[in-house]
């Protein structure tokens, strides 16, 4: 406040000056050195900008006389992290990084897999899992072992010498998982369970002479009859033929 002074004959402030401080954020010059908050005071200490996710985190900044608080990240990209990238307060959302083909590492069909994010990291699920095995040139079982306890057919136009005391060679003139039929083009000595089994079937439950040549029938094709007489190790004079049984 103002007051007068005798001595001095004029109205002077009668305040007493305060010492220089250390200069706060608060739009006064408390150093005295003629500079408002110089040297951004109180800057720089961690804050919460009260945004979402990675914006969430700031630093505080001296601004007009009061301290803000700046956010450190800017919104960004959602990746797979577990961290809200885009601060719209949704994690990892839309999947980011899946989608992909990737290889799971396995075996047989549950090699190929496709990329999700889950649990702040992309993982390669596989595609298919492990199943009984079939006859279809695949791993089912993913053991790493293609079409194994699966009764595949031989594939027609096989031939081999399992069973062949003498004579030629026999051959597959046609196959599926129950039965096969084999012929050989001329007579011999031949052990068909032997054959058979080296096919993968049990045993042999027709046999004889043929109509025509290799692979042909005595009458209509599906519907097979034989007109020689013979067995096991039986030298026959005709054609060879045999069907397999599983």
């Amino acid at each position: 406040m103002t007051v007068c002074d005798p001595v001095r004959r004029a109205v002077v402030c009668s305040a007493v000056p305060l010492p220089p401080r250390r200069e706060i954020c608060n739009g006064v010059d408390d150093d005295c050195d003629g500079v408002v908050d110089n040297g951004n005071p109180e800057a720089g200490q961690r804050c919460l900008t009260g945004l979402s996710g990675a914006c969430s985190e700031g630093l505080t900044a001296c601004v007009a006389g009061g301290l803000v608080c700046n956010q450190i990240e800017q919104p960004a990209a959602e990746i797979c992290d577990g961290v809200d990238n885009n601060c719209n307060a949704a994690v990892d959302e839309g999947n980011p990084g899946g989608g992909q083909a990737c290889d799971t590492g396995l075996l047989g069909v549950c090699a190929a897999g496709t990329t999700a994010c889950s649990g702040g990291r992309v993982t390669c699920n596989q595609n298919i899992r492990a199943r009984a095995e079939v006859c279809d040139g695949l791993d089912d079982d993913c053991n790493g072992v293609v079409d194994n306890d699966a009764n595949c057919p031989p594939a027609v136009g096989t031939t081999g010498n399992a069973g062949v005391n003498s004579g030629a060679n026999w051959i597959v003139c046609r196959a599926d998982a129950a039965t096969a039929w084999v012929a050989a083009n001329r007579g011999g000595n031949y052990n068909p369970t032997t054959a058979c089994n080296a096919l993968g079937y049990r045993s042999v439950d027709a046999w004889g002479g043929t109509c025509g040549t290799v692979c042909g029938f005595c009458g209509m094709d599906g519907d097979e009859t034989y007109d020689g007489a013979g067995g096991n190790a039986t030298a026959l004079t005709f054609t060879v033929h045999w069907r397999c049984v599983r």
